[in-house]
């Protein structure tokens, strides 16, 4: 074997066998005790589920800083790819797939994901956000997001005026917001 052969070939596998343990690397999570969230691309929002804690978000994701977060992602329609490229690599979600990344805020703020899967006609809509908060407002989040909704004063004044009166309940004033009543579309 030639000098022009074997000098190539030793480069070659000293670089794939350096690029092999830098891929283990990034595929091995940082902390078997991740905080675990999942993630489920929609046309065209994105359900995230913190399982253990009953309740569900949509479009956004709520993490501690400090700590690295294992995201599970499926897809419940079409392919979806989340990413969110100041956290994490992109990752594809194919359909009857589950994939697994992680990510790891070092500091606080809000960071923008999106889709980078054309994934229909509202794919531009497929943003969401990373909210990287302190430990401690973080399990303040998650504690206030499990507790029961508060429901609006009126909606409890007609329930309790159902149970103890004959008269019709009060009307519901719906919320000041602005409506379309038709014509051109609203500016």
């Amino acid at each position: 074997m030639t000098l022009g052969v074997a000098l190539p070939t030793i480069v070659l596998a000293f670089v794939y066998t350096v690029g092999l343990r830098d891929l283990r690397d990034l595929a091995v999570p940082e902390d078997p005790h991740a905080l675990v969230v999942e993630v489920t691309g929609h046309r065209w929002w994105w359900e995230v589920r913190y399982p253990g804690s009953g309740f569900v978000t949509a479009n956004e994701i709520h993490v501690p800083t400090g700590r690295t977060v294992h995201l599970r992602l499926r897809t419940a329609d079409v392919n979806h790819s989340f990413w969110v490229p100041q956290l994490a690599v992109k990752t594809d979600l194919v359909a009857g797939r589950v994939n697994d990344t992680w990510l790891r805020a070092e500091r606080d703020g809000v960071y923008r994901g999106q889709c980078a899967e054309y994934c229909g006609i509202q794919h531009g809509h497929m943003a969401f956000h990373v909210v990287a908060q302190p430990p401690a407002t973080f399990a303040s989040w998650l504690a206030g997001q499990s507790r029961p909704a508060a429901t609006h004063p009126a909606a409890r004044q007609r329930a309790a005026c159902a149970r103890c009166s004959p008269r019709p309940a009060p009307p519901v004033t719906p919320c000041a917001a602005p409506r379309w009543t038709g014509g051109s579309a609203p500016t």
